[in-house]
């Protein structure tokens, strides 16, 4: 079987974005879970917008899409610092994404690379809910 990974062939609606942007479920499965309803919500804006964005290619769901994710980078990194480990890795793995974003999101393989940019995301999302179960996080968790 001959995979094609040139950047024209997967350029398409609905093609592999489209498909690792619904990993975006399993940060919002997480977040309710594990009472951070706030995380939930922003991953649940960020599916959306991913969403709309990969299956139209539409300049302005691109604006969009980009709008609400640094949006809510910049506010869970805000909002959820904590003083964990979890905390560090998720600083590592938004390092690693911005690096991936500039270098590898725009080459001839692109596409493929932005893919990988969406699990590691979800990598991230995991460990800012893991470190606000650790510490309670009172800006991110709903402490009844």
């Amino acid at each position: 079987m001959n995979v094609n990974l040139d950047k024209n062939n997967l350029f398409i609606p609905f093609g592999l974005n489209f498909h690792t942007v619904l990993f975006f479920i399993i940060s919002i499965i997480n977040g309710f879970i594990n009472d951070c309803y706030q995380i939930s919500y922003g991953s649940i804006m960020c599916l959306i917008t991913g969403l709309l964005y990969h299956s139209t290619y539409n300049i302005y769901l691109k604006i969009v899409d980009q709008f609400i994710v640094i949006l809510c980078i910049i506010y869970f990194i805000i909002v959820g610092a904590t003083k964990t480990l979890y905390f560090l890795y998720t600083i590592i793995i938004l390092i690693i994404l911005i690096i991936g974003y500039i270098f590898l999101s725009n080459g001839k393989y692109g596409i493929f690379f932005h893919s990988i940019l969406h699990i590691f995301s979800n990598i991230g999302i995991y460990f800012l809910v893991n470190g606000c179960i650790q510490t309670k996080c009172i800006f991110l968790k709903n402490n009844e």
